[in-house]
């Protein structure tokens, strides 16, 4: 959304469209009801919001799976296959890291990557 846009709705000049309800809600990590709750956001509309919406990104699945494959390593007992096990991950691990690395400049992403590695 552009800033004229975001301030238009601040203002209550224009009402924002379910989709956009949908999306900021995933971004405030609310349910779309809990963000037009006391506001003049028309009953009508907010009727048609859909009660849950994706409240993590994909860089935050993708620390939790990597938090996944590390608790996976630290219960693995057989000492044949943990170093091929380890050595594989942190191979596979890295490079993702890395893409994340070069496609992002977000203060905030490069914490979390800085966190994941």
């Amino acid at each position: 959304m552009s800033r004229v846009t975001i301030s238009h709705i601040e203002m209550d000049l224009t009402i924002p469209s379910e989709h956009c309800i949908t999306l900021m809600a995933g971004l405030f990590k609310l349910t779309p009801l809990e963000l037009v709750d006391g506001t003049t956001y028309p009953k009508a509309k907010a009727e048609r919001l859909p009660e849950m919406v994706n409240l993590y990104s994909q860089l935050e699945l993708e620390l939790s799976l990597l938090m996944n494959d590390a608790v996976w390593l630290g219960r693995m007992d057989n000492p044949k296959w943990k170093p091929k096990c380890m050595n594989e991950t942190i191979a596979k691990w890295s490079s993702r890291l890395e893409e994340w690395n070069a496609r992002y400049l977000d203060e905030h992403v490069r914490y979390t990557l800085l966190r994941m590695r």
